[in-house]
């Protein structure tokens, strides 16, 4: 087991880990929680059509209640108001 080391908002990995994904600087990983825990994946693709499905088949958490939907700051008849 190896420790990894949260600081300022970055994840430090240990290097015996990087060295078994073989993560270089720069590389890119898909980061969730699930229950608690932390699940980190490297992105072995750059392909955004492909991260796009991959995001897409994931299933969202959905919430309950009636929906309150924003409501702008502005009435759309003031905005196609005659003007004089």
């Amino acid at each position: 087991m190896a420790i990894a080391t949260y600081h300022s908002g970055k994840l430090y990995l240990p290097k015996s880990i990087r060295d078994e994904l073989r993560l270089s600087d720069g590389d890119r990983m898909e980061v969730t929680a699930r229950g608690g825990n932390i699940v980190a994946s490297p992105i072995k693709t750059q392909n955004p059509d492909e991260l796009l499905l991959r995001w897409l088949q994931e299933s969202l958490p959905r919430t309950r209640g009636p929906s309150n939907p924003v409501k702008p700051p502005w009435r759309r008849r003031d905005i196609y108001a005659k003007r004089g």
